[in-house]
């Protein structure tokens, strides 16, 4: 294993090359004024395909437009897609307008229009902008960069548009003396800056700009990343030529960072300090990567993988036995555990023992007290997605990670203030974390410095250590402090080469129905009762997005009723949240026991609280119609529902009020997924934690959660709909998500019914903690 430890060399110094216009080329027909059929488009320079002068950007066959459409000043806008066909890239595309597209009509006397169609939380807006995002893990295509970072928009009064650019560029030079890398990542020059969010672009005769990083409830959006990466396509070595990285305009007070990652995980990192500004359509020029030194690090650092995760960094060997080695986690960055506050109560955690281990292993002579250490259920999260013995660290297990982590030996001793300042000791942590951010955790001491471990002096007060300035101290836990999950690792009874997958679901779906889906790199399963069986699998899409899929199968017919669930309600009004958890616990009866459980339908917060469509639970109709908002049209879309027979029902919500007496059992749901046995497509909206219900035409029950936002990004409608036809579903739907999706499930050898997913909220901490919801789907004995 090899570590740079002399970082990257760039030959250039800083410089910004403003865009400038093409004039069309001649051989290309003009629109007719007026004529929407078609529109003429030209591309400002630096961009898809260059030229042989490196900056020119030509239209390929099959590119795509979104042109803006809104019936009147109420109405949500929605795009209109045209596309080209060309036998070779040119500067100038005729577009022609799809055929089932609405003809596109102006905003304030033009037409708006967005490139490409194609591009992330692509959101028009009725108040006259339009938010957009790229994809943050870009890929370099004929030395350029992924076509859905390009991100441009234009206005015109007529069919013809000339397009600005909407994101800044990062240009570098590879030659053939450059030491082989294959990725590149940008961050800002204190890594606390957003380099990816929503940019809201409004429709003035300027076209303004503005980064939106949070919703109109404060919340960071889903999409913020603090990075930029471009690798290659064949995930190889980047070869000589130029190429180009799309990032946010912005200014970056603290310059700009540079990480390039080799082969086998090594990073080299370059700074640029001092102010940047980056405008739209400007191009960074980084200039010529030079070289890469090497030099022999500790001999065990490595990136910890299991299958195709990365899950940590290997910290310590067994000197005795190479195969015993210990891993500091990477999953979800650094944890700050905050159990004074409102979301992390101790309170909390003494009422949910399922969550927790009863007993954390350690080195030292303490046991944390799982209970009231909220910590340790990170650590569990950790054990029920990757398995392994996953544990809050020991104070000797942090020592050994202070002595790693500074390239020292690990008998090196270890005292109380003891600080390593010199360039030998600062190299070595640089590569540690390069390697801990390869594995997607950020660096070890991102957030902060002081960490928990699992020694006790005392009923109220746990241990924890500085890892910059190494301290061994004690607090109260109420108080905050940040947690790194180790395990022990035996590669003599490694996993790793079990051929995946193993389960009758996992083999259909990775055979082939399920066309989104490439790969099934772990799963399994057990039967919670007759008819009832529980799958966990780790898989991954076409788009190359690992997923964390939980799916429940039931068989009606075996005895099983599947029913809504409600909040403790006593009238149609005034509705409750409740979690899950507490739903299930009064649901389930001796008579009628509870086998499981899933978030239903989508609630609305003001100005009173309510489900955003119908609810019947055993007859009983406490919501009889929908709430429908053009600000969510992914809401209050359609039904699922239970007859009288016990046959599960789908259909859009204009069908409702005819089925309505018919239906037992009943909720509301988002968009459809399924229908009539074909996967339904047409939705733009992004990636987020999923739960999602459908049933085959034998009447099979399939409910299904996907995890996001910690560790994986969550999936998109029609990956969720390639699964679950995939699954045998005739029919499905999608219900709420994100920090909603939740899957509680009866354990068959304890009895118990705990959470199976790992919910995201909260979103800045390790999730976890279930979200209160008015409705859920459940399966319980007939």
């Amino acid at each position: 294993m090899k570590k740079i430890c002399l970082f990257a060399v760039f030959a250039a110094a800083l410089a910004f090359v403003s865009c400038i216009r093409e004039v069309p080329s001649a051989d290309v027909p003009a629109a007719a004024p007026g004529d929407m059929e078609t529109v003429t488009a030209t591309l400002m320079p630096v961009g898809r395909t260059q030229t042989p002068d490196g900056v020119k950007v030509l239209w390929e066959n099959k590119d795509a437009l979104a042109l803006r459409y809104q019936a009147d000043a109420e109405t949500q806008p929605v795009s209109c897609l045209y596309t080209t066909t060309m036998a070779a890239p040119k500067e100038t595309a005729v577009f022609k307008k799809d055929a089932a597209a609405q003809t596109p009509n102006k905003t304030e006397g033009k037409f708006i229009a967005v490139y490409p169609a194609s591009a992330q939380y692509l959101t028009w807006s009725k108040y006259n902008y339009v938010l957009l995002s790229f994809n943050p893990d870009q890929i370099a295509r004929d030395q350029g960069f992924d076509p859905a970072s390009a991100l441009m928009i234009a206005a015109s009064e007529e069919a013809a548009f000339d397009f600005s650019h909407v994101v800044s560029y990062i240009r570098f030079t590879v030659t053939s003396s450059t030491t082989p890398f294959k990725k590149v990542t940008v961050t800002s020059g204190d890594e606390s800056q957003y380099m990816v969010s929503r940019i809201r672009v409004n429709f003035d005769e300027t076209f303004s700009y503005a980064l939106e990083t949070k919703n109109t409830q404060g919340v960071v959006n889903q999409q913020t990343k603090d990075y930029v990466s471009l690798s290659m396509e064949n995930e190889g070595n980047f070869t000589p030529g130029t190429y180009y990285l799309a990032v946010n305009p912005d200014k970056y007070k603290k310059g700009l960072k540079f990480t390039f990652e080799n082969a086998t995980g090594d990073a080299a990192a370059l700074r640029y300090d001092g102010a940047l500004e980056l405008k739209p359509g400007e191009v960074l020029n980084a200039g010529t990567i030079s070289r890469l030194n090497y030099c022999e690090p500790l001999p065990y650092l490595s990136v910890y993988r299991k299958g195709n995760d990365k899950l940590g960094v290997v910290f310590y060997e067994d000197p005795d036995d190479a195969r015993k080695t210990k891993v500091v986690s990477s999953a979800g960055g650094v944890m700050q555990w905050a159990t004074s506050n409102g979301t992390w109560r101790i309170s909390s955690f003494k009422t949910e023992p399922d969550y927790v281990h009863a007993v954390v292993t350690a080195s030292d002579a303490f046991k944390a007290n799982a209970d009231d250490f909220p910590a340790v259920k990170f650590c569990d999260q950790m054990q029920k997605s990757y398995g392994g013995n996953w544990h809050v660290p020991s104070v000797n297990e942090l020592n050994l990670l202070f002595n790693a982590y500074y390239g020292k030996a690990p008998d090196t001793a270890v005292s109380k203030n003891l600080e390593y300042t010199d360039n030998a000791s600062k190299a070595a942590a640089a590569y540690f974390d390069g390697l801990l951010t390869s594995a997607g955790g950020g660096t070890l001491l991102g957030g902060g410095n002081e960490y928990w471990i699992c020694g006790q002096n005392s009923t109220g007060n746990m241990q924890f250590v500085n890892l910059k300035k190494y301290n061994n101290g004690h607090d109260v836990q109420t108080n905050e402090r940040y947690l790194r999950c180790v395990r022990d690792v035996d590669a003599s009874k490694s996993d790793d080469t079990i051929e995946y997958p193993q389960t009758d679901i996992g083999k259909v779906i990775k055979g082939g129905l399920s066309t989104r889906i490439t790969d099934v790199l772990w799963d399994t399963t057990y039967t919670v009762t007759n008819g009832l069986d529980y799958y966990q699998m780790r898989l991954v899409t076409d788009a190359g997005e690992l997923q964390k899929v939980y799916l429940l199968r039931a068989d009606p017919s075996k005895g099983l009723a599947i029913k809504a669930g409600i909040s403790n309600q006593t009238t149609t009004s005034n509705w409750v949240a409740e979690k899950l958890s507490v739903m299930a616990a009064h649901m389930n009866t001796t008579a009628k026991p509870l086998y499981a459980m899933i978030n239903a339908d989508f609630l609305v917060t003001s100005p009173t609280q309510h489900p955003r469509g119908p609810v019947h639970c055993n007859g009983t109709v406490w919501c009889g119609s929908f709430d429908v908002d053009e600000q969510y049209p992914e809401q209050a879309f359609a039904y699922i529902g239970v007859t009288s027979d016990g046959k599960v029902t789908i259909g859009p919500r204009e069908n409702y009020p005819s089925v309505k007496s018919s239906l037992k059992e009943c909720s509301g749901t988002g968009v459809i997924l399924v229908q009539n046995s074909t996967i339904k497509g047409g939705y733009t909206f992004s990636r987020h934690p999923r739960t999602g219900m459908g049933y085959t035409a034998a009447n099979i029950v399939w409910m299904m959660v996907v995890d996001g936002r910690h560790g994986t990004n969550g999936m998109s409608y029609t990956e969720m709909g390639s699964l679950l036809y995939g699954a045998g579903c005739t029919d499905a739907v999608n219900l709420d998500g994100g920090g909603s999706s939740q899957m509680l499930v009866r354990d068959a050898a304890t009895g118990k019914i705990t959470t199976r997913n790992w919910p995201s909220d909260p979103s800045e901490g390790a999730g976890g903690e279930e979200r209160a919801r008015l409705n859920a789907w459940a399966i319980v004995k007939k």
